[in-house]
């Protein structure tokens, strides 16, 4: 059989499809080597290009980054945003936390950001994170008005302080835990920044002791 027959065949993709895998694979390798250490010649070995063909989409590594910046934000936007597995907003927000402190797509999440914020950002990066960081807080505001439309929040809490205060109360526990392998796992103590902060802004704090409960319970049946 000729060789040709045997090589590996790859799948043609469009122009923006191609522009997502390099932002992608930018950010997958940014796990593994910082993005300092994401050349431009790793990114077309991940994705099975040669490294020219990158510049046929993007016409610089920082364009590539810039792109890498967009689709972490839209991931993480995306995540944020979906309250289906939660039977309130304050259950979303512990199930939130908990993802933070773990392996999961939002833990993964917050390294890369804080990996980002800690380089050697241009101006223009930078503005591209803060653009995301603002989009960011306008979703946790909208998930504190729908917190106050389903009662789970009480009518007189300030959305954007308490919004300002959450990710106080996340940094807290998430930075550590994730970050520097301190801390807990996964909220579940009562004493938690977070488990305190939800107390504090709703009527109903019995409702935090279930949902904590539920939490313990998924883990121990996932492990």
């Amino acid at each position: 059989m000729p060789a040709s027959a045997t090589r590996k065949r790859t799948t043609r993709l469009s122009g923006p499809e191609r522009k997502r895998q390099i932002a992608e694979a930018m950010l997958t390798l940014a796990e593994k080597h910082g993005f300092q250490g994401v050349t431009t010649a790793k990114i077309a070995a991940h994705v099975g290009v040669s490294e020219p063909a990158l510049y046929m989409h993007f016409e610089s590594r920082e364009m590539m980054l810039r792109a890498a910046i967009d689709v972490l934000y839209e991931e993480d936007l995306a995540k944020i945003s979906d309250t289906s597995g939660a039977e309130d907003v304050i259950e979303h927000f512990l199930r939130m936390s908990s993802l933070y402190r773990t392996g999961s797509e939002l833990g993964r999440t917050l390294r890369l950001k804080l990996q980002l914020l800690a380089g050697p950002l241009g101006p223009v990066l930078r503005e591209r994170m803060l653009l995301g960081e603002a989009k960011r807080l306008d979703v946790h505001i909208g998930l504190a008005e729908l917190g106050k439309a389903q009662g789970a929040i009480r009518m007189d809490v300030d959305s954007r302080q308490f919004v300002w205060d959450l990710y106080s109360a996340y940094s807290a526990e998430s930075i550590p835990s994730y970050i520097l392998g301190l801390g807990r796992s996964a909220p579940g103590d009562r004493d938690d920044p977070l488990v305190r902060l939800l107390r504090s802004v709703t009527d109903d704090p019995a409702k935090i002791d279930a949902y904590l409960d539920r939490l313990a319970r998924e883990r121990v049946l996932g492990q």
